[in-house]
């Protein structure tokens, strides 16, 4: 069961790359059809794993715990929690360079935090039982891989004004790399659940991809933002 659940991780791991399996090919030394059979009878050896996690820059580890998320732990903050980010925003980018799979010493570095400061840093986020200290200023989530901030919660009211005045204005949509577009339409209830069901199934992907590719070098990954709505609005204009 393990074994196959390593093999669909680096399935997606690939795909979220776009490696196709004609490299995957050259990479274990087989033909395409062998790499296909041993994806669809989810059979790669532990020694074959080991190429792969390698040449995606990845340790074993690291495929390993992609492939058992822990289920049991919390996935959207108490208000307190939130609440105590929000107070110190500084600490918020902190977690969340954390929960992004940075080391604490590239957080330190990039924004030239002291030792002692990083150090204040992360006890006050083990307090809070956001994190676990552990030697070496390593650490240990106490949150889920699919964290999400509480609907309305201090932490989506601190950046809803940043979303609308800052994300959205400056989405430029024929600008590479950017897309923005607004659809007003007429639906019926029905139609409504549909594509609201749609929307939730994008936003499952963008998630389940991010999380794929917060494990690569951060040289070779750049912030994105992606938003989804969708409500019942009528522009003034045509309001009868």
């Amino acid at each position: 069961m393990q074994q196959q659940k390593i093999t669909r991780t680096l399935r997606a791991l690939l795909r979220s790359k776009g490696v196709r399996y004609a490299l995957v090919a050259q990479w274990l030394d087989l033909s395409e059809s062998s790499v296909k059979r041993l994806f669809s009878q989810e059979s790669l050896s532990i020694t074959q794993i080991e190429v792969l996690t390698e040449k995606l820059g990845l340790s074993f580890l690291d495929v390993v715990a992609l492939a058992n998320p822990e289920d049991r732990l919390p996935e959207v903050l108490t208000e307190e929690q939130e609440q105590f980010l929000v107070d110190s925003p500084k600490l918020l980018r902190v977690f969340y360079l954390l929960f992004r799979h940075w080391r604490a010493s590239d957080i330190a570095r990039a924004w030239r935090m002291s030792q002692p400061e990083l150090v204040r840093s992360l006890v006050a986020l083990e307090k809070c039982s956001l994190i676990q200290l552990l030697p070496k200023n390593r650490v240990k989530l106490l949150v889920g891989p699919g964290l999400r901030w509480r609907a309305n919660g201090p932490i989506a009211q601190f950046f809803r004004q940043d979303v609308t005045a800052d994300f959205v204005a400056g989405c430029r949509e024929k600008q590479k790399g950017e897309f923005l577009a607004f659809v007003p339409c007429e639906l019926s209830v029905t139609a409504s659940h549909r594509l609201m069901a749609k929307l939730k199934s994008v936003l499952r992907e963008i998630q389940e991809v991010s999380e794929l590719e917060a494990k690569s070098l951060k040289s070779e990954t750049k912030g994105h933002g992606v938003l989804l709505a969708m409500r019942p609005w009528v522009h003034p204009l045509f309001v009868p």
